[in-house]
């Protein structure tokens, strides 16, 4: 049995520690050993604790000298870093110093810096979850050679029940003739809550049965910028219209709960888990038409693309939704067919199950 140190450099909140959960728990137990090593707890570390996989938490400052001590002393035979390169800086160094194979999930998509290039000379092997991306990171001096395209996949069992988002527009004291407009996602500016705000504000003179829902934690410190959403929606006329309910961990029944999902992102998404997660539960997404959305959704047909940036986009895309609870069911449905096709997680771990095959041969 081959032990694999998992190193998550992110808020652990975010697409990157919930696609982490998703492989652990699907990982071949017979063959791979996994002990998880995170810089920040959350949601998705909080579900690989509870299911009985090591974990070590890391501390700013000391986490060379942490995993080099983790690889050492419960030999580690491979580290998979489950991010971006820069983060990752402790895991590729300590995984050169031991002198065992580093596999770079490379999850983002934006220019590398100098550091970045330096340190990708020490990596074995690049996973990148979109073929956008790919097309990127090679262009951008990344070996292809040494790289593959896998899609994060999606825990299908969550989603192939008949989901009910009744309880969770009980939570959100929304009543049956609300129409819900949602959004899941960190709360950092990038993502695109201010859009969304500002296309509520443009749809609701027409709509005044719609509710918004903002589902995420705020890594930001004292939670400024839900403050400053919060007052945004307050400064619109919305206060009454759209909720701040944090983050939650029953994210099929959340979505379950929405009429229409929306993904206004302006960072560029090497994938998306959560439209890919909308659209698992047969709900119909706009997004924004830029990194590896475009290979989820088919405009028209499993969702709608718009302009990053553009709340009056975003606001045409949802009007149309809105008004017309026939396409609603049928992009929802296309959206729900196409997720099963191209990301169940058992084939996509099994992809990663191959690479760790391929850097762990004699």
């Amino acid at each position: 049995m081959k032990t694999i140190l998992f190193v998550e450099s992110g808020s652990g909140y975010g697409g990157s520690a919930t696609c982490l959960a998703n492989l652990v728990q699907e990982l071949d137990k017979n063959r791979f050993r996994p002990i998880v090593a995170y810089y920040s707890a959350g949601p998705g570390i909080d579900r690989i604790i509870q299911a009985g996989t090591p974990t070590i938490r890391l501390t700013r400052g000391l986490r060379l000298f942490q995993l080099m001590s983790a690889i050492k002393s419960h030999a580690v035979d491979l580290v998979h870093a489950n991010n971006e390169l820069y983060s990752h800086v402790p895991a590729v160094l300590a995984a050169s110093w031991t002198r065992r194979p580093c596999l770079m999930h490379m999850r983002g998509i934006r220019k590398l810096t100098r550091m970045e290039r330096w340190l990708a000379k020490r990596i074995r092997w690049f996973i990148v979850i979109s073929k956008a991306a790919r097309r990127f990171y090679t262009d951008d001096g990344l070996p292809d050679e040494r790289m593959e395209t896998i899609y994060d996949g999606v825990d299908l069992s969550r989603f192939d029940r008949e989901l009910d988002g009744g309880k969770v527009r009980s939570d959100f004291k929304l009543k049956p003739e609300h129409l819900v407009v949602g959004m899941v996602s960190r709360l950092v500016p990038k993502k695109g809550q201010r859009e969304f705000l500002d296309a509520l504000a443009e749809l609701a003179p027409d709509f005044p049965q719609m509710r918004g829902v903002i589902v995420g934690g705020d890594p930001s410190p004292d939670g400024l910028y839900l403050k400053e959403l919060q007052k945004k929606a307050a400064d619109l006329g919305l206060s009454q219209q759209v909720i701040f309910p944090g983050w939650r961990d029953d994210v099929p029944e959340v979505n379950a709960s929405f009429d229409v999902a929306a993904q206004p992102t302006q960072y560029m998404e090497g994938l998306c888990a959560a439209v890919a997660e909308a659209m698992a539960a047969a709900r119909p997404v706009v997004a924004s038409n830029m990194g590896g959305i475009p290979e989820l959704i088919a405009d028209n047909e499993t969702g709608f693309l718009v302009q990053p940036g553009s709340a009056q986009a975003l606001a045409r895309s949802i009007r149309r939704l809105l008004r017309d609870a026939g396409l609603r069911r049928r992009l929802g449905e296309a959206g729900r067919d196409r997720i099963r096709r191209i990301l169940d997680q058992s084939r996509t771990v099994r992809q990663v199950e191959s690479i760790y095959t391929q850097l762990l041969e004699p």
